[in-house]
């Protein structure tokens, strides 16, 4: 049963339980940060117990799946480009239009004929382009897997002056990926969903190693930047008597009271992120998610111009989990520290529903 959200317990009343699946399924993967990344991991290590996989994706998702499985092949998927925790809308937009080059179009065609080769019978889309076009293209069963999908069919206020904003993230969902004949939307608890045939509100996957890491609190504090190039954001740290982890900067080394790491080992990410005191992040919902499982509380820099980590901040905000703030000061960043106290360590109720659900859908499809 899902409380906080729309009920399917009953949609598929009536199935044979004792079902294989098996089923083709085409895997599309978003390549903006890595929390898309991490959390496919575990639904594609589930996916491949009984269906044959292929995924698409590029840059930093790439490489991170490509070490999991052989049949993941690199696409050049859409970037966004940032400056100090800023979308620069305009060169993000200039930047992929430059994608449209000869070789792009042999690489993206040489996927194509892979796509062909594999006969796919079902894509998973992770606010993934290619996938959802591919499938629409093809008349493929379409199944949409993200948290941004909240932004269209979520029930929440739009503030005023976030409204250009809104439209705008309203316009890049409907423009960027298709209409999915099955949505699966991972919520919070307290998110609501409209309620639309095909529309299942699921709570976020934590992976396991977070699941099994044992909780500690050492002296640090961790930051991830997605924009990798926040520079403000190091100075103000500076400023402040405390031991930092970072990561999201592609370096490796050790400035003062800041130490820079890499995303090469994830065993060590896990580490700091279950031992350390607190986190400062931008606003993304993985990293979120894993933070509210773990009673770790938040200090949430959302992205500028970026609807949803807004709404993200904002739910992080409303519920005691921690703080938001759209500028950085050294205050700020003190005011979080000294009250962590204060902030609501009580663990969300996460329900272990979403591979079910899937699994669900991917049955009717046999």
């Amino acid at each position: 049963m899902i409380p906080w959200a729309w009920d399917t317990a009953n949609i598929y009343k009536g199935l044979d339980e004792g079902y294989n699946i098996m089923v083709r399924i085409l895997y599309g993967l978003c390549s903006v940060g890595i929390g898309h990344a991490i959390r496919a991991k575990t639904i594609l290590k589930h996916l491949k117990k009984k269906n044959e996989i292929m995924t698409i994706t590029s840059h930093r998702a790439y490489d991170i799946l490509s070490k999991e499985s052989d049949n993941v092949y690199n696409i050049e998927g859409l970037e966004v480009l940032y400056h100090n925790n800023k979308a620069l809308t305009l060169k993000t937009i200039l930047k992929n239009i430059g994608k449209f080059s000869v070789n792009n179009y042999q690489k993206l065609k040489g996927v194509g004929k892979k796509i062909d080769d594999f006969k796919p019978q079902v894509v998973i889309s992770d606010w993934e382009s290619v996938s959802s076009f591919t499938a629409r293209a093809r008349k493929i069963l379409l199944i949409s897997l993200d948290n941004q999908a909240y932004l269209k069919y979520g029930k929440y206020k739009k503030p005023f002056m976030l409204y250009l904003q809104y439209l705008k993230a309203r316009f890049f969902l409907k423009t960027l990926v298709r209409e999915a004949d099955h949505s699966i939307v991972m919520l919070w608890p307290g998110m609501e969903l409209k309620k639309k045939e095909g529309l299942y509100g699921v709570s976020p996957i934590i992976r396991d190693e977070i699941k099994e890491a044992r909780k500690k609190k050492g002296d640090h504090i961790l930051v991830y930047d997605s924009t990798r190039n926040h520079e403000k954001l190091m100075g103000v740290l500076r400023e402040i008597k405390m031991k930092f982890i970072v990561y999201g900067y592609d370096r490796v080394a050790k400035e003062g009271n800041i130490q820079f790491k890499g995303f090469d080992d994830t065993k060590e990410f896990v580490k700091d992120l279950t031992s350390c005191k607190a986190v400062i992040t931008n606003a993304g919902f993985t990293l979120i998610s894993e933070c509210l499982y773990l009673e770790k509380p938040l200090l949430c820099i959302p992205i500028r111009k970026h609807f949803e980590q807004i709404l993200n901040a904002r739910y992080v905000k409303k519920y005691g989990y921690g703080e938001m703030n759209y500028r950085l000061s050294v205050k700020n960043v003190r005011n979080f520290i000294k009250n962590l106290k204060n902030y609501n360590y009580k663990k969300p109720d996460f329900k272990e529903d979403l591979l079910e659900t899937l699994d669900k859908i991917l049955k009717s499809v046999n």
